[in-house]
């Protein structure tokens, strides 16, 4: 079988096992009305909630891996911007587990 749409030997072994387009990022899954695959309620409320965190989350991954990348960032700040990553991505956690307000 050839690979689909140039993704490679993964991609034909999740189709070989049966997977089919709709799990393969960017080839025809949707979500919202009308789609099948609408949201629940207490889902969107935790995207709702952690929004701020996560859209922080997001920005410091891309500063870290900028920071990573550059060989003149000190290995302080890379420390720096990790340690962030984790708190962050422990506060979500958090949220998800009913641990935190």
């Amino acid at each position: 079988m050839p690979p689909l749409f140039g993704m490679g030997a993964g991609a034909n072994q999740l189709s070989a096992m049966g997977a089919g387009a709709g799990l393969i990022p960017g080839l025809g899954m949707s979500f919202g009305p009308g789609t099948g695959l609408e949201i629940p309620d207490e889902v969107q409320k935790f995207l709702d909630e952690t929004e701020k965190l996560r859209r922080e989350l997001h920005v410091k991954k891309f500063d870290y891996f900028e920071a990573a990348r550059n060989k003149k960032t000190p290995a302080e700040e890379i420390t720096k911007l990790e340690n962030e990553m984790v708190e962050l991505r422990t506060r979500i956690f958090q949220r998800a587990t009913g641990q935190s307000q």
